[in-house]
């Protein structure tokens, strides 16, 4: 399974744990709480595999690349940001 299609998948199962959190809220209030904490849970790995888009910060004659996530400095040559982890985009560079 590649990247795109687990990201969407992670977004379609914490759409649906959200569902039955609201659908079993005044059933039963535990069952409720844990799908609303696993569906919290997969936006957040959802949020973490997708990649950052490598940025260009600087000014005058210094510019580096940035990760797009925390603004950490990053080398063209990184595949996960040194500062956060989130993985890196280069595309559009």
């Amino acid at each position: 399974m590649d990247e795109k299609t687990m990201i969407k998948n992670l977004g379609i199962l914490a759409d649906y744990f959200l569902q039955v959190a609201i659908a079993e809220r005044d059933k039963d209030i535990d069952l409720s709480f844990k799908c609303y904490q696993c569906s919290d849970m997969l936006k957040e790995v959802a949020e973490r595999i997708t990649p950052a888009e490598a940025e260009i910060e600087g000014g005058s004659s210094s510019w580096f690349y940035v990760c797009g996530e925390c603004h950490g400095a990053i080398d063209p040559k990184d595949k996960y940001c040194r500062h956060c982890g989130q993985p890196i985009d280069w595309s559009g560079k």
